[in-house]
């Protein structure tokens, strides 16, 4: 017998008689009881964290499989679509290569011989872990009949009304020419500026300032907004300005949204490229005009002099054009907060960008609407209790608890209204957003201000 205990050559013959023997397949007469592994991201390899889960899932499954129970722990990995994406150009990078020129099927090929690579390596820390998840059942989420399956899915919600196609305000990468949804981008502080611009009234009586840091989506700014009670400005509301550049005339609203303090008071108003200024858009009716290409270069929508160039290199221009105008009262130095792509920050594909900073954009995409399940809270048919985590937009690193209580919803005939709140906050309707998609929270918003709903 040998002096010293050696785990890795014992537990691995026996794993391996386990698995050949399929001693975790499922086999019991009892009550089904199954597991999906969370699949883990092909792209990498098991931390600390997926052992913990895996210990407990492990623990279970076992404990089930031993009272008899008809057990299966299902195993798994994910594609991780981006992350595989940046992974994989890195590689073609290597080889003076671009998937654009690849084609879609070679890059797919290309991305089946780094799964099978990477997965690999996942498979063998879980079998090194002793997990007793059934291999024959093995899968990964781009096998044939599983994309199959979410076809399947995709055309039967379509064919119920509940997806469409619409225009909807993405985090969108410019690099990976991809939309992004909130839990995939990072954010950080950085220097910058904040440009104080004049733009004209368009009676000829003076002007308004508006402070911006992104000075090249003002060729997509549709109104100028001030808070309705900021006194310097309520003679103005119902006005129009003339906005530099484009020579459009475009309205000054009243939003309370607007913060009074911050700047001068006034604030552009850019439907397209900010998810503050959709909401506003919305609420007043305003047109929405998208600036920039899926490349992040400046579009046919804009003056012609900045079509095509790269959404800094117009800064730059636009900045300087309007101080030719005399049209810059002054520019300050100021932090703001720019999101990313932290999968691409870090690759030579981005390197042209500067730092791979994504843009709000405007994309024609397909959505998922709730209609038919929240109908009845509009037409008060029940009053359901619906309680939901949703994330909040700070740093993008933790959850508030947010709880929405409709019950009795409707006030009746002679019935005293309760106390309320007639406005929601940005937490409440990003809240809203994300539990019943944009067009019912907006819906909703519009019941709760005219006092027919309660939150």
């Amino acid at each position: 017998m040998d002096k010293t205990y050696s785990p890795g050559e014992i537990e691995q013959r026996i794993y391996q008689r386990w698995e050949e023997n399929r001693y975790f397949a499922p086999a019991g007469q009892g009550q089904p009881y199954c597991i999906m592994i969370p699949p883990p991201n092909v792209t990498g390899t098991l931390h600390m964290g997926h052992a913990f889960q895996v210990t407990i899932m492990d623990a279970l499954t076992r404990y089930h499989r031993m009272l008899g129970q008809n057990t299966l722990w299902q195993p798994g990995t994910d594609h991780a679509g981006i992350a595989t994406q940046m992974v994989v150009e890195r590689l073609l990078g290597e080889e003076g290569l671009h998937r654009r020129e690849l084609g879609r099927d070679e890059f797919v090929k290309r991305v089946w011989q780094w799964k099978e690579q990477s997965g690999d390596r996942i498979s063998g820390q879980l079998r090194r872990m002793g997990s007793s998840v059934d291999w024959s059942r093995e899968r990964f989420t781009m096998d044939e009949d599983l994309s199959t399956a979410v076809m399947t899915v995709f055309e039967r919600l379509f064919d119920e009304g509940l997806i469409y196609r619409g225009k909807r305000l993405v985090n969108w990468d410019p690099v990976l020419r991809t939309a992004l949804s909130d839990l995939e981008v990072l954010s950080r502080e950085e220097d910058g500026h904040l440009w104080h611009v004049r733009y004209p009234l368009a009676n000829g009586d003076g002007h308004l300032t508006v402070a911006t840091t992104r000075p090249e989506t003002m060729l997509g700014d549709t109104a100028v907004a001030v808070h309705p009670d900021d006194r310097r400005y309520a003679s103005l509301v119902g006005l129009q300005v003339r906005l530099p550049l484009c020579d459009r005339l475009i309205p000054v609203i009243a939003d309370d949204y607007v913060d009074p303090e911050f700047g001068s008071g006034c604030v552009k108003i850019t439907p397209a490229h900010d998810f503050n200024d959709y909401e506003i858009g919305r609420r007043h009716g305003l047109d929405v005009i998208n600036v920039l290409g899926d490349d992040a270069s400046m579009n046919e929508n804009c003056p012609q002099d900045y079509r095509g160039l790269d959404r800094f290199v117009a800064r730059k221009k636009v900045v300087e054009d309007l101080a030719a105008l005399d049209l810059i009262d002054r520019i300050e130095d100021h932090k703001l907060v720019v999101w990313y792509d932290p999968e691409c920050a870090y690759t030579d594909v981005a390197a042209s960008f500067d730092f791979p900073k994504t843009t709000v954009a405007l994309y024609d995409g397909s959505f998922l609407q709730l209609r038919k399940e929240i109908d009845h809270l509009l037409n008060g048919e029940e009053p359901p209790r619906l309680v939901v985590y949703v994330p909040v937009d700070q740093g993008k690193t933790h959850h508030a608890l947010i709880e929405l209580e409709v019950a009795g919803v409707v006030i009746q005939p002679g019935q005293q209204p309760p106390q309320r709140n007639t406005r929601l906050s940005i937490v409440a309707r990003n809240a809203l957003k994300s539990v019943l998609g944009e067009e019912i929270a907006f819906d909703v918003e519009k019941q709760v201000e005219a006092g027919k709903l309660t939150l």
